[in-house]
């Protein structure tokens, strides 16, 4: 909710530019603050699941029972850095990952767009057009097979 809300309110907030690549870190900037702002809130339920999961400090007695309790007992026993326990790492992958996801998810979606209007449906075999390339005739294919024109 954090991630997805926070990147379109930004990406909308902050002016486009017309340089491609500009536009390119402005997105990846935006999606690099928006896995790391993520990260920051999720990690606390991150700790609290990895100690329920994992094993119990004395056999056979269930110290960890549930996510609020969890968190509470940390922060009482350990402090409240305890519940950041392995922030840096997790926004050294999340970070950048979550910036590739959304350039991806935006590229993409931007090419579907523009390739796939009306004018230019993506069952284009009926209307006698030839598919552009490869993923586009593979994508064709999946869509009327889906769709049981082709069978």
């Amino acid at each position: 909710m954090i991630y997805f809300g926070f990147y379109f309110n930004v990406k909308d907030a902050i002016p486009a530019s017309q340089d491609p690549t500009l536009e390119f870190l402005r997105k990846f900037a935006i999606g690099l603050t928006s896995g790391t702002i993520s990260s920051c809130v999720n990690i606390p339920f991150d700790v609290a699941k990895s100690r329920i999961q994992g094993p119990q400090p004395v056999p056979g007695q269930i110290k960890y029972r549930s996510c609020f309790q969890t968190m509470k007992l940390v922060y009482r026993e350990e402090g409240y850095l305890a519940l950041y326990k392995g922030l840096i790492p997790k926004i050294m992958r999340l970070g950048p990952g979550g910036a590739v996801m959304l350039l991806v998810y935006e590229y993409v979606s931007g090419w579907l767009q523009r390739n796939w209007t009306p004018q230019h449906p993506p069952y284009a075999f009926e209307t006698n057009q030839p598919p552009e390339d490869l993923l586009g005739t593979v994508i064709q294919f999946a869509v009327l097979s889906r769709l049981r024109i082709l069978t």
